[in-house]
């Protein structure tokens, strides 16, 4: 495939029933392969990718992409950093634990945050409890997208992730390999 040069190398691409995107072929940049549906926009008017990140370096490296391609389509980028709550202690205060965890999020968020958006770029942050195919969901329910862009690490542990993902979205699914050196 060949690589645009102001795009991250190109990802592994994966389109789940898009009615409004073209096939991807090799002889194309990424760029111009996707199609913006009318209707897909944040409340704002502005087309939307959804970046679903773990912290883990695949999976800024997956937001890397995203970015860069929401730069190119002039498109807001919404990132959900889904997590569990699923160790907590007896006497552990969920609420206070959940508090913590967003904050902590928040704060990382904003320190790479600064090094992968362009100060003109506009994006938002959502740290949310759950599984990842359900926040998505959600999100997708919600809200009108033109894609979904996540790292291939958070869907290759586990199969299951992966299809529910391919099976709930109705938009562009863009998986992004580890970055190689």
């Amino acid at each position: 495939m060949r690589q645009s040069p102001r795009c991250p190398p190109t990802a592994n691409i994966y389109i789940v029933e898009a009615e409004f995107s073209t096939i991807l072929t090799e002889s194309d940049p990424i760029e111009n392969q996707i199609v913006v549906h009318k209707n897909s926009s944040t409340r704002s008017g502005t087309p939307s990718i959804l970046a679903v990140i773990d912290f883990a370096e695949s999976s800024l490296h997956a937001l890397r992409w995203a970015a860069a391609m929401a730069a190119k389509l002039n498109a807001h980028v919404t990132i959900v950093h889904p997590y569990r709550l699923n160790q907590l202690e007896k006497k552990e205060n969920m609420i206070k634990v959940k508090k913590a965890i967003d904050v902590d999020a928040a704060q990382n968020f904003d320190r790479i945050a600064k090094t992968i958006f362009k100060p003109s770029q506009s994006y938002d942050f959502r740290s949310e409890v759950g599984f990842i195919a359900d926040r998505v969901q959600d999100f997708l329910h919600k809200n009108r997208v033109v894609m979904l862009v996540i790292s291939k690490s958070m869907v290759g542990a586990n199969r299951e992730v992966l299809d529910e993902l391919i099976q709930q979205s109705d938009v562009p699914l863009v998986i992004v390999p580890e970055a190689t050196n």
